[in-house]
């Protein structure tokens, strides 16, 4: 007998179907954030890209396992999900590009061990605030990940979604189920919101508001649940996993998201905050995540590729610009100018120093090799590699460069 969830899934297919990857792809209509080929920066810094991977694409939904098999042949993953129509569809990609890469299976996320399989990569998005016990879930994909293996993570954030649980209430108060009829009516309520009502922001933004299933996915989910920063934190540590990084840590960053001249900054700049704190402020201050996507791994890797900005040891490391990060306006050197760049619409600058510093990195040499090369006088080399630390460390933190350690052979 099917469970609510298993129901609504089969009934309401989601997310859309896609019907063509490849052209979905080429166009950019369709691509997965946390895609190991392109986050790898993050996900295995002492690596220089990514070989033969093992994929588990937990509640791999209508696309997102097919994808991951379509995006290279090499790689071979493993969807899972507990509706027929989700794996149907999947099955339909599969036999439409020939993706001998992907194995698909009907079948429930807490049972994962009993595959007898183990991955380097798993992700599962948009599924554990879904199960009756999200803790539960985490702990079953933790389970198979092996030692050096990368999880990406998406669910609800609370900020964002105060409006969605505000009319998931009403829904519920007046017995609204998944049909068609009452799925109309909820159409129909959201447009006649009032402009300020607290839902409108999350409303403009949302593309699951588009179309039917997204909308019985939103407001009218038997099982549903967000999470607060420090809740994800605990989330994440309770099945015995670290933090690594967001997979975009640009939306937490409190230097992009509070001006240096604002009298906040300053209270901020001289508390001993947590990490922890910081994103916390960050989200509450700007409210604009209506998921957190995170990327975790076992403890002992986390703290294997963990960048150490403490020490000398750090100028081993290679730098690496944003893949996104597109040059507005380059520095000149002669007038030791900064570079300014912009990514996602925020914008941000590279000293002349840090500009040639990156542009060594770019044949893969350490950042000491580089400064070598660049030959600094020994009177002002200390006050340039604080300079440079301290710089590299604020771009590294917004997500802008990556810091790769040594290439581990």
């Amino acid at each position: 007998m099917k469970n609510k969830v298993e129901e609504q899934y089969t009934n309401w297919v989601y997310p859309a179907p896609i019907e063509d990857l490849m052209s979905a792809i080429k166009t950019g209509k369709y691509y997965e954030i946390g895609d190991p080929l392109m986050y790898w920066p993050l996900m295995w810094p002492h690596k220089r890209g990514v070989g033969k991977l093992d994929i588990l694409s937990a509640g791999c939904g209508t696309n997102q396992a097919a994808y991951y098999a379509f995006r290279n042949p090499e790689w071979n993953v493993v969807g899972i999900d507990l509706s027929d129509s989700s794996i149907a569809h999947q099955q339909f990609l599969k036999e439409k590009h020939n993706l001998t890469n992907l194995t698909l299976k009907k079948f429930d996320l807490i049972k994962v061990k009993s595959l007898g399989l183990d991955f380097d990569f798993i992700t599962c998005t948009g599924v554990l605030h879904h199960l009756p016990n999200p803790d539960e879930g985490l702990a079953a994909l933790k389970s198979v990940l092996r030692p050096e293996g990368v999880m990406n993570l998406m669910v609800y954030g609370t900020s964002l979604r105060l409006g969605v649980y505000m009319l998931q209430e009403v829904f519920r108060i007046l017995g609204f189920d998944q049909a068609q009829s009452d799925v109309d009516i909820v159409k129909e309520t959201i447009a006649s919101l009032n402009h300020n009502h607290v839902l409108r922001r999350y409303a403009d933004t949302s593309e699951d508001l588009r179309y039917d299933s997204g909308i019985v996915d939103t407001f009218l989910h038997t099982q549903d649940r967000s999470y607060s920063i420090r809740e994800l934190f605990k989330f994440t540590q309770n099945a015995g996993l670290d933090f690594i990084n967001w997979c975009d840590s640009i939306e937490y960053s409190l230097e992009h998201a509070v001006p240096k001249s604002h009298s906040l900054w300053r209270k901020i700049n001289n508390q001993q905050l947590s990490t922890e704190d910081r994103y916390q402020i960050c989200d509450l201050l700007v409210q604009n995540q209506g998921t957190h996507r995170w990327i975790c791994a076992h403890p002992t890797y986390v703290k294997k590729i963990k960048i150490s900005f403490e020490d000398d040891s750090f100028y081993n490391c290679t730098l690496m610009l944003h893949r996104n990060a597109k040059l507005i306006a380059p520095s000149d050197l002669n007038k030791k100018t900064t570079s300014q760049f912009e990514r996602e619409s925020f914008k941000f600058y590279i000293s002349p120093n840090l500009t040639l510093i990156l542009e060594g990195c770019r044949t893969k040499k350490s950042i000491n090799e580089v400064l070598n090369s660049l030959k600094i006088e020994e009177a002002s080399k200390n006050q340039i590699l604080t300079l440079l630390k301290a710089e590299i460390k604020s771009l590294y933190e917004r997500g802008h460069i990556y810091v790769l350690l040594p290439e581990e052979k």
